[in-house]
């Protein structure tokens, strides 16, 4: 995702939304997954999208890396009931 603000931010970071509320989703119903697994199961078709996203929430410490294992963290849940982000 850009790193600024104005329109190109925006749009991207509507583009990236729904992508990284589902990571998070995913991490909270069925706990830790193996990271290659989770990166498999969001890029089905192999277009690399998946992976500024994770970088991003791993960056934020919305998840975090345990050797191979991805597990949400609490500022990973409270990003995930926060409404006003996801607008």
């Amino acid at each position: 995702m850009p790193k600024f603000y104005g329109p190109n931010y925006e749009k991207a970071r509507r583009k990236e939304n729904p992508l990284k509320r589902d990571v998070l989703r995913n991490l909270k119903e069925h706990g830790a997954r193996n990271y290659d697994l989770l990166y498999a199961h969001f890029d089905l078709h192999r277009t690399g999208d998946i992976a500024p996203i994770l970088r991003d929430l791993l960056e934020w410490e919305s998840i975090k890396r345990t050797g191979d294992n991805i597990e949400i963290t609490e500022a990973g849940l409270r990003l995930l009931e926060d409404d006003e982000y996801w607008r």
